[in-house]
């Protein structure tokens, strides 16, 4: 499982570098598990495949059933908060965990700005500039994430295919997408500036 036992931005960072020595340079049959999304980026013609376990969540009585079979494709949710009820941890503890999940899910600015609000009340400034620099870091290794994915999927554009002007309006909404997703990132901000 590779970033696992380290902090988010090393775990991600060493998980990524060390996938694409596998890829470009090992060149040999790997197998990994991952608790990094980002890391489904790395699929294309390079010979990655994504694959997920399956699993069931009852939407009446929130129950999980894991279903020990493989499917194609990046996993599209988590289940950590769900196997923290099969452990019976109390309700308190699993209702701020939601809370907090569905606030660092939240991209949007208010949501950035309430959870900075909270962070920030809390930590000394040694702390803060800390972590500032630790967001940066976040920062440029998910832009660049989302530059490669935006690469990849150029590169899977079957262009000699395509006529010229869907081609052209399908280039278009991608270039789209990738500065909407910039709004997000400082770093993507520059690199496409």
């Amino acid at each position: 499982e590779l970033g696992r036992g380290t902090s988010t931005y090393d775990g991600f960072g060493l998980a990524w570098a060390i996938s694409e020595h596998i890829v470009n340079e090992v060149k040999a049959p790997c197998l990994f598990a991952t608790h990094f999304h980002e890391l489904t980026s790395l699929k294309g013609p390079s010979g990655v495949a994504n694959f997920h376990v399956q699993a069931k969540i009852d939407q009446a009585s929130r129950k999980l059933a894991m279903l020990y079979t493989l499917a194609p494709g990046a996993c599209d949710q988590s289940f950590g908060i769900h196997c923290a009820e099969f452990a019976r941890f109390p309700e308190d503890v699993l209702e701020m965990a939601r809370a907090k999940a569905a606030e660092l899910e939240d991209f949007s600015a208010e949501g950035a700005a309430a959870g900075a609000g909270d962070v920030a009340g809390a930590l000394g400034a040694g702390e803060k500039r800390a972590r500032d620099e630790g967001d940066a870091t976040e920062d440029a290794a998910l832009g660049a994430a989302r530059a490669r994915q935006f690469l990849a999927d150029f590169a899977a554009l079957p262009l000699p295919d395509m006529p010229p002007a869907d081609a052209m309006r399908r280039v278009q909404q991608m270039k789209r997408e990738l500065e909407a997703d910039a709004a997000d990132s400082k770093w993507l901000q520059g690199v496409l500036a």
